[in-house]
């Protein structure tokens, strides 16, 4: 059975893939499923990298373009994604977007301060 190695591009991974479907070559896998039996035994972090990078999931292409991806994402080395101190960095603050009120909110609160405005200066004592 094939499983991605711990630390193991998908680069190697895919080679070394590859490499037992050649040393079995009547092994009568279809296409299709050679590239669904590789994607679906790597790590979790390769396997969104992979579904992202297909659009979707790549179950979801036919068997042509998920050969032609995965043989262009394993061109593409990038060690970091089976790197899971790229995860879990520690965050050093976290800030709470402030609301911005609607345009309509806007005038409700200018007309408020309007009124209160209006009733200050007219209960004001002269």
């Amino acid at each position: 059975m094939f499983q991605q190695h711990q630390g193991e591009s998908l680069s190697k991974a895919w080679t070394r893939f590859k490499d037992l479907l050649q040393k079995v070559p009547h092994h009568g896998i279809g296409f299709w499923l050679q590239v669904q039996i590789c994607c679906n035994h790597v790590n979790p972090v390769t396997r969104r990298t992979i579904d992202q990078s297909a659009g979707g999931k790549l179950r979801d292409k036919n068997a042509k373009e998920s050969w032609a991806l995965s043989e262009d994402l394993a061109l593409y080395e990038n060690k970091s994604w089976n790197d899971p101190r790229d995860f879990s960095k520690l965050a050093k603050a976290i800030s709470l977007p402030q609301v911005v009120p609607s345009t309509s909110d806007r005038r409700l609160i200018e007309l408020k301060n309007q009124v209160q405005r209006l009733m200050k200066a007219h209960l004001a004592p002269t």
